[in-house]
């Protein structure tokens, strides 16, 4: 079931029966701009969207993996702007209508997380990708654990350490980092 309670006592506000029989390899449930988002993965990715204030469903749609080994199969969505961004593609998070399929491509089992104007992501090593220019930027040596090491948060990018005694980490660099924009230096 998918229920709403009231914050300040509890009470329940609405219940809805839904199906998580795509659900085998993970569950997530997102909430932005009056839309639950329900993020299943089993042989594909399930997605549903449903209205926050009432728990109708919104919208329905499934897509194949890119790859089913290092954590391929289990990503969990991020929710920018109203565009959520799984794998390689882009839904508007209202109607579920894809909108691209061009994000570039990941190795490895890290998973995507976001920023109002880019996506940060594990490739060979940390990466970055300018979602209006399509610019994609590598800072080579360094990169972050198996599953959501790379944080944007206020302006900054935080990037703890967490690649240590990972048995396939070939980069010499395992330090910790906070990055800034240029032009918020010194302000």
């Amino acid at each position: 079931f998918l229920t709403a309670l009231r914050e300040k006592d509890g009470k329940r506000l609405w219940s809805h029966e839904i199906d998580i029989s795509q659900s085998e390899r993970t569950l997530y449930l997102c909430a932005s701009d009056d839309v639950l988002l329900l993020s299943m993965s089993k042989k594909s990715y399930a997605l549903r969207g449903f209205n926050a204030k009432t728990g109708k469903p919104l919208w329905s749609t499934d897509f194949n993996w890119r790859r089913n080994h290092h954590g391929g199969a289990m990503q969990h969505p991020v929710i920018t702007e109203s565009v959520v961004y799984l794998e390689q593609s882009a839904l508007d998070l209202k109607t579920g209508e894809v909108t691209r399929k061009d994000l570039p491509e990941r190795r490895g089992c890290g998973t995507l997380s976001g920023s109002k104007g880019a996506l940060f992501y594990r490739h060979y090593s940390h990466g970055m990708f300018d979602i209006e220019t399509n610019k994609r930027t590598e800072y080579f040596g360094i990169r972050s654990g198996c599953w959501l090491g790379i944080i944007p948060s206020e302006g900054l990018l935080l990037l703890p350490e967490t690649s240590s005694g990972c048995s396939c980490s070939k980069d010499p660099i395992q330090i910790s980092m906070a990055m800034a924009p240029v032009e918020n230096r010194g302000k």
